[in-house]
């Protein structure tokens, strides 16, 4: 049963939800390709940031992949504007007294085509994304439920034995592994949308295209180009249709941040997205009435790969932690101004506090000093330096931070060298190194509110973690925490789990996220909140 559930974001986390950071190189598509000459008066203009690579939303995995996921479907529970969780198609549902089993009562809905949404249709979809074949990277998500990891993983090959059923048309009902607290809040997520089963039988992976693409969602996709544009319009058969202001949304695809705050200045997009690109930092002192910063549930840091010779001395891991200067990284380097980190897990989580490294409130000045003498007692000094590589995923933003460290470990006899790869390469290969690297970025944004959604990633159990990283006690302590149904103790298990993760040094935390986007002030009904979802079914335009 454990691994269950602490491999339930596994094989997602490394690639799935690191914050969408545009590269600085030029655009290769022209103004022309993705934006209209004019806009209608109730569409809002979008940018993704990236190109898609499919309109499969079961195979969605990155986080500016989730406004359009969201805008086209909705699951059996969904968030509001402010990012809390309420009811979606479901309406109302139970928990069995042991926590196991969930009892989802659907509304009456229905599909764009006006086909009636039922309980079968989520059956059909869980069973869809966990199928091995179709190689999903949220499936993942859906461990908690019985026997769905066995099966996506090809040790069961029985689809019928996966924890889900409809009892009927309007009533479904989930059998869990275990215990799993956060639940619901997992239901809001992709890789829980319902499909609509009789389109996708039909047509298999065509069933994602301009005029086949049957979606529940408040819109409706109407065309699609090719590195292009991505067109949707009102659902009229929307449950909620009649709460929904905006007649369309065009999603473009511009690959470059600088080019996409361009176009926001020429007035031809409306929202950029929550991105670091050194063009949404100028816009903050350019066009305040248009910055939209908010405090997001994520981490940046860097993992160490203990799976190499390199930084298994905890002294020399320690010593990195201790010299890092993480408010000039912050401040005067980067320039983003988030909150420098000293634990995985941001604040924020649901009353949750972490455990700070016990360095965080020395001065820096005392904290080299100290590091210097790990350095020595492991073996190094002013006449022998340790050659480290830092491996990153290539920006610019990236790379001034693989600077700034680099510069600051000197103080401590470190040399490093820069690697860096392109982002889906870069992601690929931190996935597969199993710990066998030096230092290597790594980020992640909740898509749940829960510590376990970050504390799950270094949970080793028998497939091991993907830095190397490795203690029992670490694995036992989330495992009693994942059958604790008290909040309060759950959250005391989780934080002397999070102190053990820190105190053995397994990762170098460097801030928690803010999110910087540049919104047409015209637009009404968005709200900050912690995931940095902004369903377009929420806003509104006046032109």
């Amino acid at each position: 049963m454990n691994t269950i559930l602490h491999n339930a974001i596994s094989a997602a986390t490394r690639k799935c939800r690191p914050l969408s950071l545009a590269s600085t190189g030029f655009s290769v598509m022209l103004m022309g390709t993705f934006l209209s000459p004019a806009f209608a008066a109730g569409t809002i203009n979008r940018d993704l940031s990236l190109e898609l690579r499919t309109l499969d939303v079961q195979k969605f995995h990155l986080l500016a992949e989730e406004d359009l996921g969201h805008d086209l479907f909705e699951g059996l529970t969904t968030r509001d504007k402010d990012g809390v969780l309420k009811p979606g198609v479901a309406k109302e549902w139970t928990v069995s007294d042991d926590g196991k089993t969930y009892t989802f009562t659907l509304n009456d809905t229905k599909w764009s085509n006006g086909d009636p949404l039922t309980a079968k249709d989520f059956v059909f979809a869980f069973r869809r994304i966990l199928e091995p074949s179709l190689g999903a990277e949220y499936a993942s998500l859906l461990y908690p439920i019985a026997n769905a990891k066995a099966y996506n993983k090809g040790e069961i090959k029985d689809a019928a034995t996966i924890g889900v059923k409809a009892v009927d048309d309007h009533t479904l009902e989930i059998t869990l592994a275990s215990p799993t607290p956060y639940f619901p809040d997992l239901m809001a997520n992709t890789a829980a949308f319902p499909l609509h089963a009789a389109s996708v039988e039909k047509l298999g992976s065509g069933y994602a295209s301009p005029g086949k693409l049957v979606s529940n969602g408040a819109f409706m996709l109407e065309s699609s180009e090719p590195h292009g544009k991505i067109v949707l319009k009102k659902n009229p058969e929307f449950f909620d249709a009649s709460a929904v202001s905006l007649d369309g949304v065009v999603y473009n695809q511009i690959l470059d941040g600088g080019t996409a705050v361009r176009l926001f200045r020429a007035g031809e997009l409306d929202i950029t997205p929550g991105s670091k690109s050194d063009g949404n930092a100028l816009a903050v002192k350019e066009m305040p009435d248009s910055v939209r910063v908010e405090v997001i549930m994520g981490t940046e840091y860097y993992d160490f790969g203990l799976s190499g010779d390199k930084v298994k001395d905890p002294d020399v891991r320690l010593a990195i932690n201790m010299a890092i200067d993480r408010a000039a990284l912050t401040e005067d380097i980067l320039g983003t101004n988030e909150v420098n980190a000293y634990s995985l897990v941001p604040p924020g989580l649901d009353g949750y506090e972490s455990p700070p490294m016990d360095f965080a409130d020395k001065p820096l000045m005392q904290r080299v000093e100290e590091a210097q003498k790990l350095m020595q007692k492991a073996g190094f000094g002013p006449n022998k330096h340790l050659k480290l590589e830092v491996n990153f995923n290539s920006s610019d933003l990236h790379n001034r931070t693989a600077v700034a460290l680099s510069d600051m470990l000197k103080d401590i006899w470190i040399d490093l060298s820069p690697v860096n790869r392109d982002g889906s390469a870069y992601w690929e290969w931190l996935g597969n190194a199993r710990g066998k690297f030096d230092l290597a970025r790594d980020s992640w944004i909740a898509n749940f509110p829960d510590p376990v959604n970050f504390l799950n990633l270094y949970y080793a159990g028998k497939e091991g973690s993907t830095t190397g990283y490795s203690n029992a006690e670490y694995d036992k302590t989330l495992d009693a925490a994942a059958l604790e149904l008290d909040k309060s103790k759950r959250f005391a298990l989780l934080a002397e789990a999070e102190r053990m993760l820190l105190t053995d040094g397994a990762i170098v935390p460097l801030y928690y996220y803010n999110s910087i986007r540049l919104v047409n002030p015209k637009i009404t009904g968005w709200n900050k909140n912690g995931f940095a979802l902004h369903p377009s079914r929420y806003l509104a335009i006046n032109r």
